[in-house]
């Protein structure tokens, strides 16, 4: 081979290896690119998961809250209902109590038990002490008291008992 012809393949072959570094080098940068936009949509996506959940969750919060304010309008209903079921003994109204009562059962509202067992100030609010054999039981309820989902709504309404000495 001749030497100019040497010397142009060499020069070709430095240009190219010039080239391929240039290639591997833009190569690099890309890829580095590539992860840091991998990275950034993951993130993206895990903020949309969240947010979905979140929201998910706060839409259920609405309806809970929603059903229990509803549930806390007629209570005073349901106060009625037991009124008149004192006074007035009849059965059509003992079954519309009862149906009543099972159909907020089933939405979450529960009567807080608080007859004849220690007065709880968590549960209960006492209207008035009268005399017992006991201190501190409840002897008659005034009002009930519910829950709701497991959180106090309304607490119940009761005489107390005091041990007199």
């Amino acid at each position: 081979m001749k030497p100019k012809m040497k010397q142009k393949a060499h020069d070709v072959m430095d240009q190219l290896d010039t080239e391929l570094g240039e290639v591997e080098e833009a190569k690099s940068v890309l890829e580095v690119e590539r992860d840091e936009y991998k990275n950034k949509l993951l993130r993206a996506l895990a903020d949309y998961h969240n947010l979905e959940k979140r929201v998910a969750d706060e839409r259920q919060e609405l309806g809970r809250r929603a059903v229990q304010n509803f549930i806390l309008r007629i209570l005073p209903f349901l106060d009625n209902l037991e009124q008149a079921e004192v006074f007035v003994k009849d059965k059509g109204l003992e079954i519309v109590k009862t149906s009543f009562l099972e159909l907020l059962e089933k939405e979450g509202l529960k009567k807080i038990d608080v007859l004849n067992k220690e007065y709880d100030i968590h549960v209960a609010e006492a209207i008035d002490l009268v005399e017992g054999e006991r201190d501190n039981i409840v002897v008659e309820v005034m009002r009930n008291g519910y829950k709701f989902n497991g959180q106090i709504v309304r607490p119940a309404q009761v005489k107390v008992s005091k041990k007199l000495t």
